[in-house]
């Protein structure tokens, strides 16, 4: 003998599915992966750009690659007629991260010892975002 199913059973099912996907545990914002970035932004005179830019990369990307939770470090160049502009972006795990490199505020700006002979002025600040997408891998390192 065949039963059918009526409209209302169905109805019924359907019910008590959506309330046990409700109250399924959603990844909470301690458990998703988290990053921060740390961008400074300088400026140099055109005849100092290319020894700044071995600078950054011989003296500042090394000790940021190495501090405890840095997860990577970008080094941008824009090029203007009467300038030229650098950017660093680090990405660390956490705040405290940043904070065990360069004290409690981490707001401030470091400046690597030689950066008075190029930089056309003082940095004395950076900012600080959220990392909410990245997908940069397929440039590898450069």
């Amino acid at each position: 003998m065949k039963q059918r199913v009526t409209k209302s059973a169905w109805v019924i099912v359907l019910v008590f599915a959506a309330c046990f996907l409700a109250v399924q545990p959603k990844e909470s914002q301690s458990q998703q992966k988290v990053a921060i970035a740390r961008m400074w932004e300088g400026r140099t005179s055109v005849a100092k750009a290319d020894a700044y830019a071995r600078y950054l990369m011989d003296a500042g990307v090394p000790q940021l690659k190495a501090a405890s939770g840095n997860l990577g470090v970008e080094v941008l160049r824009r090029n203007n007629p009467d300038m030229v502009e650098f950017m660093v972006i680090s990405y660390w795990t956490s705040r405290e991260a940043i904070k065990s490199l360069v004290g409690e505020d981490i707001e401030r700006a470091y400046p690597l010892p030689r950066d008075r002979e190029f930089l056309l002025e003082p940095v004395t600040t950076v900012r600080h975002y959220l990392v909410l997408y990245t997908n940069t891998a397929k440039l590898g390192n450069m």
